[in-house]
């Protein structure tokens, strides 16, 4: 059980990181892509990112609880 919070315990630091990398990434792609009408597809793509990280979660709650 103890190597199991750990193991959470470094996913859900490395999750935060990914996360803050992703904000920076699609606050630079929104920049670059202002001008182009592209960024409708950014949107979507920015939704999806976020889904999958929903989904990463429940996929560690649902280890905490095994």
């Amino acid at each position: 059980m103890e190597m199991k919070w750990e193991q959470l315990r470094k996913n859900t630091i490395n999750q935060k990181i990914t996360i803050t990398l992703l904000l920076f990434h699609h606050l630079f792609l929104l920049n670059v892509m202002r001008r182009v009408r592209a960024h409708l597809f950014l949107k979507r793509f920015i939704l999806l990112q976020f889904l999958f990280l929903i989904v990463a979660d429940m996929h560690n709650f649902s280890l905490l609880h095994e």
